[in-house]
């Protein structure tokens, strides 16, 4: 396929690369039909080859017309109204990134590298809606972390059993890991953790690590964190890039210390570790560990096969009764890794009899994200992967990908496993029968194996209750239900990524995060102060409950109660002053978001509910309105909040109108520990002393989870009538 590249792209290496990967397409049309998109939706522009032209096009600049359409199978008819790359960015988010048209491409066309420079490309053309931004941005500041992850899982799970049914069958149970042998054996190799496997199926690793101590080979655990694949898919280079660098360093001393490899048992991430030498091929300070880094990728299925020698000592016996099992290869297995057949003759060797399994190369809609992002597609693909998976009535279902696992355990009515689990558990059972104890309930699945909807609906052929084909290309019919749970989990994660951006106890300073719709952010804050004149000292305590409630993604309505105790030690004695303050009321609104930048307004009204006999209440109601700009840098945030209060009374010694201005700025110390300054001025409602009430601030935020944060602080009063100084301590705790 020739190529003209347009001025952009002309002599930029990005556009040398591109135009090397399309020359080899033909555009014949093999990869067409084996594309799982193209054979939902039936359109020529959500297969591979209908991507590609496109992609051609946005090169060259030109929108495609009737007369430079090659092809009789292309039509303009669903690229109207759209501009060129507003059609590229919609068709490549179509696209799996399976890989299956390579498998498939005679030439050996690069698809998976040229969808790569084509998302990444047709990014900095297209802007993003905000809702889509910000999904997006959720989903890289949540699932990559292990531990951000992980909390917020065991959140749903701990609230699992409180949830509506279909809610619940969403979340998965907890899984233990089981056992991790430590025997010392001369083979030492790495074994890579992830970020979402540990939280999700924590016991696949210690599986394969029994598994191979059985072959004299110790795993040790390498760091745990993102590959890179997540932020690398979703076109942001830079991050993926670092992610990368982040690993190699983590992971050389051990290579250095003569680790063998460096072991996947999900199959995604293997297909990514071995692109580090290829993507990080211009960075010279990186790119030769990254090579070494993709020669010592191996798939666990990999060093299996090798390992398990066709000796006694590694024999198991026959099984009494074969346990029916069907196998379905993850496309980052077959077309990625070029591993088709290894498991299958591994399983099968462990006794168990595969059942065959019709379109093996279709892919089950996980992809990554794209069961978030392209949820209706998804569910689509997985209800046709599950129609071919249990047609021939196995008892269980093995996988070799964390994402495939939990993607079909949330509609499959039979066990669903990591082949390696599978084989670990035949391990054992032939241990016990060797040890003359007797033969436990063969099972075809481990303890842990996900299994969420054993209540599914299945037909008489033992396949679930069909769909309306002609539904699958339109996104909101029949899926509603799904696609509300769906977007809870995004909302859920989407309230996390203002996490690190929170203006909140110990400082003045408002933020502009909010929770996101449904979910609640419950604050305790105690605040000791003394204060010291003449003849009295004061030590106040302040207790305060704050509680926001998410109406929207950009709406909180809040609520504080304080409750004081004011002790005055005089020379004579001392006196107490104790009961509730009042009350405030208050909403957030979130009203611009771009990029670092955002502004939130908060309009709020004081109500007369303290003890007013005790001088805990200002006996009247009082209105205020401030605005607060929040920008999110790395590793600063800044915030700066204006208000104005009106304090509405009949005296005249005070003032009608208060205004306050603050600024804070916070530094993150890692990822958990935030160092954070406050500097604060309003007017004194008090007309007489000081006209300006000053005070600045200094403390810590610790994130124990994304969920739960606890704080301490110092403020020191600048100005009478300010507390001489301020002892702040704080929990919050996001559900």
């Amino acid at each position: 396929m020739k190529i003209e590249l347009a001025e952009p792209y002309r002599d930029t290496e990005r556009g040398r690369e591109a135009e090397s990967l399309l020359l080899p397409c033909v555009q014949c049309g093999q990869c067409t039909f084996t594309c799982p998109t193209f054979r939902l939706l039936d359109d020529e522009w959500d297969g591979p080859r209908g991507r590609i032209y496109l992609i051609k096009q946005f090169m060259e600049g030109k929108e495609p017309t009737p007369d430079m359409l090659e092809l009789p199978a292309y039509s303009l008819s669903t690229l109207e109204g759209r501009t060129l790359s507003a059609n590229l960015q919609l068709h490549l988010d179509r696209c799996l990134g399976c890989r299956s048209c390579e498998t498939s491409c005679p030439q050996g066309v690069r698809y998976g590298r040229l969808l790569d420079i084509g998302r990444e490309l047709v990014e900095k053309e297209s802007p993003r809606p905000l809702k889509e931004k910000l999904a997006r941005r959720a989903l890289r500041a949540v699932v990559p972390y292990r531990y951000r992850f992980t909390a917020l899982l065991r959140t749903g799970q701990a609230l699992r059993r409180f949830l509506p049914d279909e809610l619940r069958a969403r979340i998965p149970q907890r899984r233990k890991a089981g056992s991790w042998p430590d025997r010392p054996h001369g083979r030492r190799m790495l074994i890579w953790q992830g970020c979402v496997q540990p939280g999700l199926a924590p016991d696949i690793n210690a599986a394969s690590a029994r598994v191979l101590d059985r072959f004299g080979i110790r795993l040790i655990p390498a760091s745990d964190g993102c590959c890179g694949a997540l932020s690398h898919h979703m076109a942001e280079t830079n991050e993926a890039r670092a992610f990368m660098r982040k690993n190699i360093d983590a992971l050389w001393p051990h290579i250095e210390a003569g680790a063998e490899a460096l072991v996947l048992t999900a199959s995604g991430c293997g297909m990514h570790f071995r692109e580090y030498g290829q993507l990080l091929h211009d960075d010279p300070q990186y790119r030769d560990k990254a090579a070494r880094i993709s020669e010592l990728t191996r798939d666990i299925a990999e060093i299996v096969a090798e390992e398990w020698k066709d000796d006694p000592l590694h024999a198991l016996p026959a099984p009494q009764k074969p346990r029916r099992i069907v196998f379905q290869s993850s496309c980052s297995l077959q077309h990625g890794e070029k591993l088709n057949g290894v498991v299958e003759k591994l399983l099968k060797r462990a006794g168990f009899k595969l059942l065959p399994v019709r379109y093996p190369f279709m892919c089950c809609g996980s992809a990554g994200a794209y069961s978030l992002l392209q949820h209706t597609l998804s569910e689509s693909l997985r209800e046709r992967k599950l129609e071919t998976l249990l047609v021939s009535r196995p008892e269980a279902i093995a996988t070799a990908n964390i994402g495939c696992l939990t993607h079909l355990a949330l509609a499959s009515p039979i066990p669903v496993s990591h082949w390696i689990e599978l084989l670990d558990k035949t391990f054992q059972e032939a241990d016990s029968q060797l040890r003359g104890n007797p033969e436990p309930h063969m099972n075809p699945a481990p303890a842990n194996a996900h299994s969420l909807h054993k209540e599914r609906p299945v037909s008489e052929a033992g396949t679930p209750r069909s769909f309306d084909k002609n539904d699958l290309s339109r996104k909101n019919k029949g899926m509603k239900t799904t696609t509300r749970i769906v977007s809870l989990f995004v909302l859920l994660m989407s309230g996390q990524w203002p996490v690190a951006a929170l203006g909140a106890h110990p400082l003045l300073t408002e933020d502009t995060g909010t929770q996101g719709t449904g979910h609640v952010q419950l604050e305790l804050t105690h605040d000791l102060s003394y204060t010291k004149d003449d003849s009295t000292n004061t030590r106040d305590q302040r207790i305060n409950t704050v509680l926001s409630i998410g109406l929207t993604d950009t709406l909180d309505v809040i609520a504080s109660l304080p409750h004081d105790r004011q002790t005055d030690r005089l020379a004579s004695a001392d006196t107490t002053v104790r009961g509730v303050s009042d009350m405030e009321i208050a909403a957030k609104w979130r009203f611009y978001d771009e990029g670092a930048l955002s502004f939130a307004l908060r309009p709020g009204l004081g109500l007369p509910t303290g003890d007013d006999d005790k001088g805990l209440s200002a006996g009247h109601v009082t209105p205020s309105l401030f605005a607060v700009m929040t920008y999110a840098g790395e590793p600063w945030t800044f915030h700066v909040h204006l208000g104005y209060t009106r304090n509405i009374h009949d005296g005249t010694d005070e003032r009608n109108h208060i205004y306050h201005a603050s600024v804070a700025a916070e530094y993150a110390l890692g990822e958990s520990l935030r160092l954070v300054g406050d500097a604060s001025v309003e007017n004194s409602a008090i007309r007489s002393g000081h006209p300006n009430v000053g005070s600045m601030v200094l403390g810590l935020v610790y994130s124990v989870t994304p969920n739960l944060d606890i704080d301490l602080g110092y403020r020191k009063g600048l100005t009478h009538p300010a507390a001489d100084s301020v002892w702040l301590t704080g929990l919050a705790i996001r559900f």
